[in-house]
């Protein structure tokens, strides 16, 4: 069985620990698209900064994507006190979210066990950690 693997995508912030599993999987980045043809709802999710578009494929068949593994990946994806400020001036939290059939899906507590998990100097940013088992290659955004 191929050990557990973590993928970084340094520019974005993004690192992915894929778990000990059956196949090689790994991820690759994706075009992004653009944001503003990904607008948030009223009263809903905004979205402020787009971050990474990724896919999971298993390496052995690179060609196809991979939507659903037996066991969940961390996905860790940092934010910046620009992130929190930007939320700050709206009056809701900073969130991160993705996008899925035509809207912006949250992150959940009770769905991905999402927490924001700040750096130990105050005012530097952070972390976003939620926990996945099906992912089909949307992309992510910060807002609020």
């Amino acid at each position: 069985m191929p050990p557990a693997k973590k993928v970084d995508f340094e520019t974005e912030g993004v690192h992915i620990h894929l778990p000990e599993l059956a196949k090689k999987v790994s991820a690759r980045r994706l075009p992004f698209g653009e944001l503003s043809k990904m607008p948030g709802e009223p009263g809903g999710f905004q979205p402020k900064r787009g971050v990474i578009n990724f896919e999971l494929f298993d390496e052995d068949a690179p060609q196809k994507g991979l939507t659903k593994l037996p066991t969940e990946f961390t996905l860790r994806v940092r934010y910046t006190n620009a992130d929190l400020e930007d939320a700050r001036q709206t009056g809701r939290p900073l969130t991160l979210a993705y996008w899925y059939a035509g809207k912006w899906v949250r992150f959940t507590t009770e769905k991905h066990r999402f927490t924001l998990q700040p750096d130990s100097t105050p005012g530097t940013g952070g972390y976003g950690v939620a926990y996945i088992t099906d992912w089909g290659d949307p992309p992510i955004s910060w807002g609020s």
